[in-house]
């Protein structure tokens, strides 16, 4: 059996537990692309199934969601931040 999402979702997508603007959101095996706006929220549209969504956002870990057969909505999707960022640099010329 397939996992297949139907051909529109929304979100919220999530940044440290608050909703965010331009988060990054795709399906990249059917090439859609979009980014939330200010609530958080994205949607998606195609005449195939979608099987995989990927959600990113500079600065935050991108995360890979394959969805459950039948599901009606994503109700949420949490990032979290990268933890090897680069500390404060002082540089000097």
């Amino acid at each position: 059996m397939e996992n297949i999402l139907p051909s529109l979702r929304q979100g919220p997508v999530l940044l440290e537990g608050e909703a965010r603007e331009g988060a990054d959101v795709g399906a990249p095996e059917q090439g859609f692309y979009s980014v939330t706006n200010s609530d958080g929220y994205f949607s998606l549209k195609s005449d195939r199934p979608i099987s995989r969504l990927t959600f990113s956002y500079t600065g935050y870990n991108t995360v890979s969601l394959t969805p459950v057969e039948g599901s009606k909505n994503l109700r949420r999707v949490l990032l979290n931040p990268v933890s090897n960022l680069l500390k404060e640099s002082i540089i000097v010329s």
